[in-house]
């Protein structure tokens, strides 16, 4: 993921708002929404915004929460991100 919908950010973990299709990716700076789970460690998500976990190389599709099929491997490469 090389471009970011505000700050444009590269190589840091993004969050995309849940339930939506346009996919603007915001980093841990620019996303909105209660964090407090998050800092704690209890979730990955910020309030209505999930993990962005693209689909393939290309980007243009994120993972939707409630997939449980993302592979491990997508799952830790987001986790190994930094903030």
């Amino acid at each position: 993921m090389e471009n970011m919908y505000k700050c444009e950010k590269t190589n840091v973990k993004l969050w995309s708002e849940s339930y939506s299709d346009d996919y603007k990716l915001r980093c841990r700076n620019c996303v909105e929404g209660d964090d407090s789970y998050y800092k704690e460690g209890f979730s990955d998500q910020i309030g209505p915004n999930i993990p962005a976990i693209p689909v393939d190389n290309s980007c243009n599709m994120m993972y939707g929460y409630t997939c449980t099929s993302i592979p491990p491997k997508k799952i830790q490469w987001w986790k190994n991100l930094s903030h």
